[in-house]
């Protein structure tokens, strides 16, 4: 009889084994048991901010904006930005500024105080800075000529206000 140790140890060599291989159908039991176990997590995670965030609102309205910013670092270290980009991140009386250090670029959002659109604004700024770190990378599409083309959501966004600036 397997010890509990044992077992899970088997249980992880199979996983292995079977996530590496290139049959789908042999992997697509830990991959969806992989899935779901991720996806509680995750479910886990956002409640535990929406009960902090609504009792800051509440109780402590100027951390509100410093666990906002836990919330931000916390999806900016799931873009895997790359060590030689400084990101600055500056609380202000209105909002979060995110700076990439040594460059033009930033961005800021002012909180609404409704947790839910707030994290999603957090979640939405740390994609937004993937985004132009890895354009910054050189892994935006451009022309023979080096002109960069915009992405598909830079195309929605112009396409949506009719200018290109």
């Amino acid at each position: 009889m397997l010890s509990k140790l044992q077992y899970k140890q088997e249980e992880e060599k199979e996983k292995l084994k079977t996530l590496g291989q290139e049959s789908d159908l042999k992997a697509k039991k830990w991959v969806q048991e992989e899935y779901k176990e991720l996806e509680k997590l995750a479910k886990e995670d956002f409640y535990k901010d929406m009960g902090i965030l609504s009792d800051l609102r509440k109780k402590k309205p100027k951390y509100y904006f410093r666990y906002l910013s836990v919330i931000l670092m916390k999806f900016i270290k799931e873009e895997d930005v790359p060590k030689r980009y400084g990101v600055d991140l500056s609380l202000t009386d209105k909002g979060i500024l995110l700076k990439i250090a040594g460059t033009k670029y930033q961005g800021a959002f002012k909180p609404s105080g409704l947790p839910s659109f707030d994290r999603h604004a957090c979640k939405i700024m740390a994609i937004r800075l993937g985004n132009t770190i890895a354009k910054l990378e050189g892994f935006a599409p451009t022309t023979e000529a080096g002109v960069v083309l915009p992405d598909e959501e830079d195309s929605q966004k112009y396409a949506n206000t009719g200018n290109l600036n």
